[in-house]
Parts: structure tokens; sequence; C-alpha cells
């Protein structure tokens, strides 16, 4: 079953006696999760599983639900502050899915672009000593940590996607919660991502929904702002220079149908679009059928995400529709201030302690 049957079968989408059948059989799974996460936080809350501190401070970006939230550009938003408008030297740890301590889709992206060190790695307290014998650290990004409890950190940020923040209301597998919404307490902030893509209405009522669950929690809006089309051996574009153009569009992420719906606000001719499963890797085969796919549709380019183009770059073979990316940056529409201020706080905390 692939990510988007997935999605249609836990949400409801998928109707008739088989998918009930299986969305009932997934709930007792669901609740035999839930009573494990819970009793391992518990144990994490009491001081019966230890967390490691690391010597200097953690700041942790997580989520509560599987797939993507906007993780990784309020990661790379995080790196810029600190390393350029605060002065201090950091290092990502990540997890990298999929990948064995090599740096593939969102790691690879990010060292890219911020020319600091991610260390890949699902033991994260290893990651810490490895980037401390390489250099001094002032602060570590934890990347998509908010269930790694073994590692202490100084500051949650949480991430919310306003367009699905609590994946149907339900654990995995009969839902893509992680942990029960009242985990949101463990956070110190909550950033609500895509916060463009749903009503003022809808906003207000999740906003609403966070400080019930944690009354005085600080709350940010943000959006994923496209900021240029990248086409090897051509020069870089704005994103204004898709409108009207005919694209076929493909991605493998959390969150596909906010990537359309970001080309489809650019004024972009979509002539076509395929789906992979977050963190696939295209093959010489896929790149292929898409090729055939965007010639046969009339498309002048095949674009993707920034997480996705390095297979396809990696991929020698003839291309009959050119293929780029666009690439995105996280913008505060609300809250910044409130964000930057739990930064300020947490390192002048740490640092005079040290």
């Amino acid at each position: 079953m692939d990510q988007n049957t997935f999605h249609d079968l836990i949400s409801g989408k998928t109707r008739g006696w088989f998918p009930n059948l299986l969305r009932g059989l997934l709930q007792p799974v669901s609740w035999a999760y839930g009573l494990v996460v819970s009793c391992r936080s518990t144990l994490y809350g009491h001081g019966l599983l230890r967390s490691y501190r690391a010597p200097c401070p953690v700041i942790c970006i997580g989520n509560l639900t599987t797939g993507g939230t906007g993780k990784t550009p309020l990661v790379a938003w995080l790196c810029q502050v600190l390393s350029q408008e605060m002065k201090v030297q950091c290092a990502v740890l990540t997890r990298g899915y999929k990948s064995s301590c090599t740096k593939t889709d969102e790691p690879a992206m990010l060292e890219k672009q911020l020319g600091i060190p991610v260390l890949v790695n699902g033991d994260r307290i290893a990651s810490t000593k490895l980037a401390l014998s390489r250099g001094p650290v002032d602060v570590f990004v934890m990347d998509d940590g908010f269930q790694h409890q073994r590692l202490a950190r100084d500051l949650n940020i949480l991430t919310l996607d306003a367009t699905n923040p609590f994946g149907y209301k339900k654990l995995l597998p009969a839902g893509l919660l992680r942990e029960p919404m009242t985990a949101i307490r463990r956070a110190q902030c909550v950033v609500i991502t895509r916060s463009d893509q749903v009503t003022d209405n809808n906003l207000k009522t999740l906003t609403t929904t966070i400080q019930n669950v944690s009354p005085g929690m600080r709350i940010a809006t943000a959006v994923h702002r496209p900021t240029a089309v990248h086409i090897p051996g051509k020069d870089t574009q704005p994103p204004s220079w898709l409108q009207d153009r005919a694209v076929f569009a493909f991605c493998g992420i959390g969150n596909p149908c906010a990537f359309f719906e970001t080309l489809e606000k650019l004024g972009v001719h979509c002539v076509g679009t395929q789906r992979f499963d977050d963190h696939y890797h295209c093959t010489k085969k896929d790149l292929q059928d898409l090729q055939a796919q965007a010639t046969m549709k009339g498309a002048e380019l095949l674009l993707t995400t920034e997480k996705n183009f390095p297979d396809i770059a990696a991929i020698d073979t003839p291309l009959s529709v050119p293929v780029g990316y666009l690439s995105v940056a996280l913008a505060f529409e609300s809250g910044e201030d409130h964000v930057k201020e739990l930064i300020e706080q947490t390192l002048a905390c740490k640092i005079s302690q040290s």
C-alpha cells in the first residue's frame, strides 16, 4: 500500500466494506501503540529512563505526526538565525530517514544550503559526541527529534501543518499521530506551517485547540514561500517565471498536495502530476517514464522539489524535457519575535551556566 492509498484509507475517504474492515483492524493496534508511547513518556517524565544532557544547548524541531510538516525549512531558518544573527557555531543532528549514516534528501539539502555540519545517525547522542570531537559547537539543532527523548533538549519547537495538524486525530497506524495531542505540552513554542493554505476560521480554530491543550503556549504562524526556479545549465529564475508555463510536476514528500497547491498559486499551467511516497528515490526508469508523460502532455518543464532533485541530478540519461526544482524558504506571518526571544533566552541561560 503506497502513501496516498494509506492516507485515503485512514482518513475515511476510501469507502466500502473492506476499507471499513481494515480501519477496524487498525484501531486495536493504534490503542496498543498508544499504550507503549504513554508508558515510555511516563518513564522519561519521572526520571526512570534517563536523558543524556549534551555539554551545550540543544534546540529541537519536531512534530506530532508522520509526514511533512515543514520542519526542514524551519531548521534552515533556525540555523541561519543562530549562525548569522547570533554568531554561534551550530550543528544539525538528524536521524536521516531511509539512510545509513549518509546524507540523502533533507540532510544533503541542509548541508548544501547552510554550510554547517549535518550529522546523520539514529543515535543522536553519538552524533553530539562526534560533532564535538571534530570542532567547537555552541548549540545543536535536532531535526525531527520531538519523540527522541534520550537526548535532553533545552528548547522544544513543535511544527503543526495547518492543512492536517493532528493526522486525522488518531494514533498510528489508525491515523498519523506519533503521540497524543497532549504531548504539545512538552513544547515551549508551536509553529503552524502552511498557514496560508487554510481559511482564517480554520487557523483560529487550530490556535484555540492548541491553547486549550496547553494554555499560554507561544504560537507562531509561517508559510513556505517560493524563492527561485533552478534548472541545470540555465540562469536561476524567480518563481513568477513559472506563470502560465506548461509544467509536469512530481514529488516524493510527506505533503504532495502542498507542493501542487503552491504551483497553482504561482499560476503554473500544470499539465500533469506524479506523486511518489515520502523519501522515495527516483530511478532511471522513473525519470524515463516522467519524460514520456511530460512529452506526451506537451510540458516544457519537469518540476520537482529541492528535496527530490538530487536523485534526478544523479541519473545519467538523455532528457527531452528539462528538469528543474522550486526552492522554498520559511517566512513567518506572525510570532517570529516570540521564537527568537525563546532562542535567545535558551542560549543565555545555558551559556551562563557553562
